[in-house]
């Protein structure tokens, strides 16, 4: 008797799904009989990631360095990771010596004085007005420039953090060459941080930020091409 009416039961149940209409999958958007009508040949295939990423980049308007545009064919892939590279530093270059640090100063200080003396000297021997005396002031204002450069990066330093693990020292250093140089140093030193993290944005960047525009004919854009058509 009971095997009688499981049969009658699975009887009756597969002659109800046999006349119920398929469910739609909710990732197909067509029935199965609507999709054996269209022409797989005019269906358009979406590109998958892959071919995505490897899309020729338009170079269209782009002048070339001298490694005619390899960077801008790099995918991501291509790039090494943050942990990668610092795993090749040495370990050592993380540390700060304060000592050290105060030791380039020294020489940057010491080196950026006598040059200004050397400079402050010659004024009534070699007087800027005279055209005759360019090149020597020429040489002169590089020279110095390049000495005093080294001030620039110990301020820099200090900014980074990297200048000593005093950090009474680090921001005392840096705040006075900063004020030497007109730069507020703890707004300089928020800002920088900023370039860094987002180095290369297309919109939060610090530096070399493009303009966006709708097309060519736009902005600098269009001044550009001008100049390159003239």
């Amino acid at each position: 008797m009971r095997f009688a009416a499981a049969v009658t039961v699975l009887a009756t149940a597969s002659t109800i799904s046999a006349f119920q209409t398929p469910a739609k999958s909710a990732f197909s958007p067509v029935s199965r009989r609507n999709a054996v009508a269209i022409d797989p040949a005019t269906v358009p295939t979406p590109p998958t990631p892959k071919e995505e990423e490897n899309k020729e980049f338009d170079m269209t308007g782009i002048a070339l360095s001298g490694l005619n545009g390899k960077a801008l064919r790099w995918q991501n892939e291509d790039f090494p990771e943050a942990r990668e590279l610092r795993a090749v530093i040495p370990a050592d270059c993380f540390e700060s010596d304060t000592m050290t640090s105060l030791g380039y100063l020294s020489v940057s200080v010491v080196g950026t004085a006598i040059c200004t003396l050397i400079g402050t000297s010659l004024l009534s021997v070699l007087p800027p007005e005279n055209i005759l005396t360019l090149p020597f002031w020429t040489a002169y204002s590089a020279v110095t420039g390049t000495v005093a450069m080294g001030l620039w990066v110990l301020a820099h330093e200090c900014g980074h953090g990297a200048f000593s693990k005093n950090k009474t020292i680090q921001d005392t250093v840096g705040y006075v060459l900063h004020s030497l140089f007109l730069v507020p140093y703890y707004s300089w030193q928020r800002s920088h941080a900023v370039h860094h993290q987002y180095t290369n944005h297309m919109e939060l960047g610090e530096t070399h930020v493009p303009e966006p525009v709708a097309n060519k004919e736009e902005g600098s854009v269009s001044a550009r091409n001008g100049l390159i058509k003239t």
